[in-house]
């Protein structure tokens, strides 16, 4: 029976807050009709508004949000053009476009209108979120944490800035002050459904070396936001390093459910098979994992595993061999290095 720990993958997945409110400032008359799925419909309205109150541009910059979440992005920045035209400084509508850039993977474009928005009006928390996130996203943690507490300045209840700060203050190794941040922010928030503090909280409880109070986090993360997938995990992945095997596999089936081709579900959940002495379940995974994911060199490694678990030599040394092509296991770290 094999019960060594083995590695995973992924074992802290940092959860970053949502992009810039999807349709916060809508207002009522449209607001009930995105609540019930009625796009087209709230598209119509605030058209129309806006052939009536052409330089409405609050009412524009709801519609440009409005059409790029809903997978009309082409159509969304056209409208954020034309509303600039009549009103070039307007920081709303560069807000809007940074955004609309965003889902369209255009994020250098997308901090730029950031910029102008946030030169427009210093205060502009939202503006100054959203570029918090893009420079995140690009490892520029520091100018990202700057970005970040001009936002709460700006707007003290923008509690998703406060979530995305601890992202970066984890990112830099700052778990205790990233834990204050957020057993803070916890205590103000009325609702944290969408917000991920637990799921944060727990990241920073194990980069912490405190198991206990990240797995208490990550069960609320779980219960509280239960579509988190990273949340289930990292819990699973906790699970795995205290040898809890039967609780991991848990975890790693919930996020099968949601997403059957996940690939670090599928290798952890092969993973945790292995170590819990069951390799020919385990194959049930990681024959998959390898054939959707032929260079994860994880994969491989942990088929290989398996298939000695069963007594399948040849077919282990072939997939050990291909893990190493892969580069599994990864060069140890030099110690002259700086």
């Amino acid at each position: 029976m094999i019960k060594r720990l083995l590695p995973l993958v992924g074992i802290a997945c940092l959860i970053s807050g949502a992009a810039w409110a999807q349709t916060s400032g809508a207002r009522p008359s449209t607001q009930g009709l995105l609540d019930q799925g009625r796009v087209e419909e709230a598209v119509t309205v605030l058209r129309r508004t806006l052939a009536t109150e052409p330089d409405n541009g609050p009412v524009c910059a709801e519609l440009v949000t409005v059409l790029c979440n809903s997978g009309k992005a082409d159509e969304g920045m056209a409208a954020v053009n034309s509303c600039l035209r009549r009103q070039p400084r307007e920081p709303r509508l560069f807000l809007a476009r940074g955004a609309c850039n965003q889902t369209r993977g255009g994020f250098e474009e997308a901090a730029a209108d950031y910029r102008r928005a946030i030169a427009l009006n210093p205060k502009n928390a939202d503006a100054h979120n959203q570029l918090g996130l893009i420079l995140q996203a690009r490892g520029q943690h520091q100018l990202a944490l700057q970005e970040f507490s001009t936002a709460i300045e700006s707007d003290p209840e923008m509690l998703v800035a406060r979530s995305n700060q601890a992202t970066s203050l984890i990112a830099l190794g700052r778990h205790r002050e990233a834990i204050a941040m957020l057993q803070t922010a916890i205590t103000r928030a009325d609702d944290l459904k969408g917000l991920y503090f637990y799921g944060n909280l727990g990241i920073a409880f194990m980069k912490a070396g405190m198991p206990g109070q990240a797995e208490a986090a990550f069960l609320m993360e779980t219960a509280i936001n239960p579509d988190n997938l990273s949340a289930h995990l990292n819990l699973g992945n906790l699970y795995v390093l205290r040898q809890r095997y039967a609780d991991a596999i848990y975890e790693y089936n919930r996020v099968l459910i949601a997403d059957p081709k996940n690939p670090d579900a599928l290798v952890n959940l092969g993973a945790a098979y292995v170590m819990a002495g069951d390799p020919e379940e385990a194959l049930t995974y990681l024959e998959p994992a390898v054939r959707l994911y032929p260079n994860s060199a994880l994969a491989h490694h942990h088929l290989g595993l398996a298939y000695a678990g069963i007594g399948e030599n040849g077919r282990a040394a072939a997939e050990a061999q291909k893990a190493k092509e892969l580069g599994y296991p990864p060069p140890a770290p030099d110690p002259a290095a700086p």
